[in-house]
């Protein structure tokens, strides 16, 4: 019994998963009570939980399955956060954004279990496109906040932690948690040094996720042996595309 064979039943349970945490992002957004974040901390464990049962069970040992589990909680947590702060239609438009993540996280990350399922190019691309986006935005949330460096680079070295041993699975082992610990700290210390420059938070948070981004990256060739002069020319090229073009950008609207 293969992947090929657990498909209609973990889809079942993703699509039960997703419309339970999408209705309770809706209660969430709608509920005028002060004790909101109670319904969004009861939501995260659920989808946390919800997860790991669409999974099923034997898929990952119990380590990996801790770690499958801090995305979709970083996304839960975030969309409730974000829906108690925006009003009218966008209030409805995010929700329909984060359920179309939620989705995207769920539905990539089996199909990219499989390096052998046709689908594991889009999948691979999906689960690390909603990756990629929570890091931004809770790089931007946290930076633009402009608290104290050692809460904010706290924050954001659990959050580049947790968001880089996810993507530098699927197998957990002794390089990939160094790996995903060297990003974390790294990431970690630039914060520490941004909080220095009068950057607003999107701006901020841009400039973290290049450098998640070439972190992440560089590190994933190097846990997979493909860690070229090539690969290496390339990351570095993005990289300082990127980077020109958020000062060109930043010199613009500022």
């Amino acid at each position: 019994m293969g992947l090929a064979s657990e498909r209609l039943p973990y889809l079942e349970r993703a699509a039960l998963v997703i419309s339970v945490t999408a209705t309770g992002l809706g209660v969430v957004a709608l509920t005028a009570a002060h004790w909101w974040w109670l319904l969004a901390a009861w939501l995260t464990v659920e989808a946390s939980i919800g997860t790991l049962w669409a999974l099923g069970p034997g898929s990952t040992s119990r380590l990996r399955a801790l770690v499958e589990t801090a995305p979709t909680a970083l996304l839960v947590l975030g969309s409730s956060i974000c829906l108690r702060q925006i009003e009218g239609p966008w209030r409805w438009i995010s929700l329909g954004f984060a359920v179309a993540l939620l989705i995207a996280l769920l539905l990539g990350r089996y199909y990219s279990l499989d390096p052998q399922s046709r689908l594991f190019g889009s999948a691979r691309f999906a689960s690390n496109l909603v990756i990629y986006l929570l890091a931004l935005g809770y790089f931007a949330g946290v930076y633009g906040t402009r608290v104290r460096s050692l809460q904010s680079a706290t924050a954001i070295t659990l959050v580049a932690f947790l968001l880089a041993l996810y993507s530098l699975g699927p197998s957990l082992t002794r390089r990939s948690w160094l790996a995903a610990a060297v990003s974390g700290v790294m990431m970690g210390e630039v914060t520490w040094g941004l909080n220095y420059w009068p950057l607003g938070g999107l701006v901020g948070g841009l400039f973290l996720l290049l450098v998640f981004y070439g972190l992440t990256g560089t590190l994933h060739s190097y846990l997979l042996g493909r860690l070229t002069r090539g690969v290496l020319v390339e990351f570095a090229a993005v990289l300082l595309a990127g980077f020109a073009i958020l000062a060109v950008s930043s010199i613009l609207v500022g």
